[in-house]
Parts: C-alpha cells; structure tokens; sequence
C-alpha cells in the first residue's frame, strides 16, 4: 500500500532541503506494486518409493501456501503453467490438470496431480505433467440454474451462501482482478443471451461488493458471453444445463518471470 511521506523535522537551517533530497532518492528506488497477487505454486516434488527398484512411483507435490490461505484437505484445484512465447508480451497459460489436496498445513500442502487431457493433447506443453513453478487456482464456476430462474436475471432468494468459496477466495488469496463471466446455452436468440448472460454476470457482481465489505468494487468485472464459449456441446439437455454457468476467471497484469526448466532437472525431480 502507498504511504504518505511525512517531512521529518530538522532542527538545522538546512531542513529544508535534506527532506527534499530523501523523497528524490525514494522515488529513485524500485517501488513494491499494491498487493500484488501472488498464486499458491508448486515448490517441491516428492516421490514415494525407490526410483531404485524400478517400480513405478508416486508423485506428491508440495505447494507453497496452506490452510492460512484456504488451501483445505480434499479441495480440488487447477494446475496451470506459464508459457513465454516471443510475439506475446504476457505469458499464456495453460490449464494441465487438478491437483487434490491430501494434506493442509500452516504455509503448505501436499496434493497428487491429475492430468488434463487437452494438455496431453498440446504441442505446446513439452511435459504432461505438473511441475516446480506451476501455479494453482480453484474452479470457481456457479450453475446458473441454482442462481437464477430460467430466462431470469434476478439472483433467487437465500443464494448468499453459494458465494463463499469465491467471496474466500477473494479475502485469503487477494487476487488482482476477477472477471465475473455469464455464460448461457444455445436456445433462443444470440443476442437475448449475450444481453442476459451480462446482466446476470452484473447481478452476481452487486451481490459480491453489496454483501462482502471487504471486496473492492474496482476488483470485481461483469462480463457476459452468452453462448459464445460452451464447456460442451450444445446437443442434450444434460449438456445445456452445464453451459449455463456463471463463471470466475482470476487475472492479473504482473506475473513473475519463471526459467524453463530443462528436460534434465525434470528428470531429477
């Protein structure tokens, strides 16, 4: 968070430049952005077994945040990886797998890793599997079934408590940005579902800022898409209710720089 400097009071005639010369120098330094988000990640690979003995074994990562982060024993949550391509100035990131979370401590976890079937399948994603630097998010993805009525954009009555696991997220990981995404099936027109897939994104974001004080009203966009991005096809009743989502995407501008690491060090991990 920014400070104020406050001019210190010099008792010699001097004072009035020396207060002058310490803000120059300050603003010289680097400054520390205002509560950067900072991901959990994967900072340590454990094998169970002997790599010795030729059997299989088992990998257990280790992540670098723990239940003071709300990182709990059977939460599920996403796997991605920064990707540095030359004609992109940000990274993109690619979703590899879920990680379950198997043990929460004080500052870490431990979870096992599954694999996302779409990274086995991506030319871009050199190992399948996760590894020292990847970062995790939880899926946070709503029915809008259970929110709102259908053809409705008016949040259903007693809903508030659907809302904790993002409204948590939110308040132990301070994420940069979260995009409030609204998205709809494939009945009806394009256009009545781009427009209801947006107000019911906005219901959902004065929800948040009116129910949660601690949230910043700047923190939370609505944004709607409506049938634009189906998870499934849109060919059974089954998959319609599934497109029918309201869905949290975490963003931010700053993402530390990370090596790649060498088929070699993969292989000592």
């Amino acid at each position: 968070m920014n400070r104020h400097l406050r001019t210190p009071n010099f008792p010699h005639p001097g004072a009035a430049v020396l207060p002058a010369l310490v803000i120059l120098v300050l603003a010289l330094l680097p400054r520390q952005s205002d509560a950067q988000f900072q991901p959990p990640r994967i900072i340590k690979i454990l094998h169970s077994g002997s790599r010795d003995s030729g059997q299989a074994t088992e990998r257990l990562y280790v992540i670098n945040k723990g239940a003071e982060s709300n990182m709990n024993t059977g939460d599920i949550v996403k796997v991605y990886r920064e990707k540095w391509l030359a004609y992109r100035a940000s990274p993109m990131r690619i979703l590899i797998g879920v990680i379950t979370i198997i043990e929460s401590h004080q500052g870490s976890s431990i979870g096992r890793f599954t694999v996302n079937k779409d990274a086995l399948e991506d030319p871009t994603v050199r190992f399948k599997v996760a590894m020292k630097g990847d970062f995790l998010l939880p899926r946070l993805v709503m029915d809008s079934n259970m929110l709102f009525d259908r053809g409705s954009a008016e949040l259903k009555q007693g809903i508030l408590a659907e809302f904790k696991d993002v409204a948590d997220f939110i308040r132990f990981q301070k994420p940069s940005k979260l995009i409030i995404e609204g998205h709809t099936d494939s009945d009806g027109d394009s256009e009545y579902n781009d427009r209801l897939s947006q107000l019911r994104a906005e219901a959902v974001r004065q929800l948040m800022i009116t129910q949660y004080e601690f949230i910043d009203p700047s923190l939370l966009v609505a944004k709607g898409y409506g049938e634009d991005r189906p998870l499934v096809a849109n060919d059974s009743a089954k998959n319609k209710a599934l497109n029918r989502r309201i869905e949290f995407v975490v963003w931010w501008a700053d993402v530390e720089a990370r090596a790649d690491v060498t088929e070699e060090e993969e292989n000592q991990q």
